[in-house]
């Protein structure tokens, strides 16, 4: 699962899981404004920086498409 980290590594503003930011392959995370001072390189391992997804809410919300992993280990905690 994304990790969805709630600082810019750059300049540490707060982002919201439903903000607009950039991620690479590492999921080094930036702010728009930062990615593109940085041309939408990453600093730290030079990959492109990428649109992260943005989640609308705070629930994880699982369906019956879900992986069958997901779906037994939620049965098996019931």
């Amino acid at each position: 699962m994304l990790t969805m980290k709630t600082k810019c590594e750059a300049c540490r503003s707060s982002l919201r899981n439903d903000s607009a930011a950039t991620i690479c392959s590492y999921v080094c995370t930036f702010c728009s404004a930062c990615a593109a001072e940085m041309d939408n390189q990453c600093p730290n391992c030079g990959g492109e920086l990428c649109a992260r997804p943005r989640r609308t809410t705070g629930a994880v919300q699982i369906s019956r498409r879900a992986p069958a992993r997901i779906l037994r280990s939620l049965r098996t905690r019931r």
